[in-house]
């Protein structure tokens, strides 16, 4: 909400919020927010045979489809926080911060400040090829 804010008071305009860096940072928090906040107690269930599982967040069928979480054999049973747990996945994190970062660089008016902005953060949130 912080971005979107930000965006809006620079350029008047919100976030697109099925475009990028928007969704992809919305995914992050989300990422985040189920790594920060999961109860794992409220997510086991146990079968009729003694088996148990774990439910995985909803986040993870969006991440799925970026392609970046570990792929696990059918019938094995991994902790979803083992399948985030990929270089993809923090190669995607990472750009998907310096995007949102550079998205709000770009959108400042000219001046001073997009001028500090530019040298004191610019560099440090480009994405590397």
């Amino acid at each position: 909400m912080k971005y979107n804010l930000a965006k809006w008071v620079c350029t008047g305009q919100f976030y697109e919020k099925d475009a990028k860096p928007y969704q992809d940072f919305a995914d992050l928090i989300a990422t985040r927010n189920a790594l920060i906040h999961y109860k794992v107690l409220d997510k086991i269930t146990f079968a009729e045979d003694g088996s148990a599982s774990m439910a995985e967040p909803k986040i993870l069928k969006r991440l799925e489809s970026k392609g970046i979480l570990e792929d696990t054999p059918a019938g094995l049973n991994v902790a979803w926080i083992q399948r985030v747990g990929t270089r993809a996945a923090a190669r995607w994190a990472c750009e998907t911060a310096a995007a949102m970062v550079q998205s709000i660089i770009a959108s400042l008016p000219e001046g001073l400040f997009k001028q500090f902005a530019e040298a004191g953060f610019g560099k440090s949130f480009q994405i590397s090829p």
